[in-house]
């Protein structure tokens, strides 16, 4: 499983943001193929929100090396219809900037359950020898 999400690669479907969060996405470099690669070495990251509502700036991942954009909605997201912000990410090195869709939501208290797949972790176990 790759762990990759569509949602919020396009403005149709946007991430939604809580308007309490702060959004920390790590920065990856990515091959031609789709496979995750290190940034390039001395690579600097830069980031643009299309606006204010939407606060974006560069930060270091949790491992304390990884560069990341850190995002919080400086509205309450109350518009309707939402509003699509977008960031852009680009670098230094000149690697294909990427685009990301996001609206700001207020975050309510939980009303359903989920399972989000494109989270979700595996465990090796034997093949099983019943057909079928």
């Amino acid at each position: 499983m790759s762990g990759t999400t569509t949602v919020g690669t396009t403005a149709a479907d946007p991430f939604l943001l809580p308007n309490d969060w702060i959004l920390d996405v790590t920065i990856d470099a990515l091959s031609a193929a789709g496979v995750v690669d290190p940034l390039p070495t001395g690579d600097v990251p830069t980031v643009t929100s299309s606006a204010p509502g939407l606060n974006a700036i560069i930060g270091t991942a949790a491992d304390g090396t990884t560069p990341s954009v850190l995002l919080n909605a400086t509205v309450d997201g109350s518009v309707t219809p939402a509003v699509v912000y977008t960031i852009t990410i680009a670098d230094s090195a000149g690697l294909t900037p990427v685009e990301l869709f996001f609206s700001i939501v207020a975050d309510n208290v939980p009303a359903s359950l989920g399972a989000l797949l494109s989270v979700a972790t595996h465990t090796s176990q034997p093949v099983p020898t019943t057909a079928g």
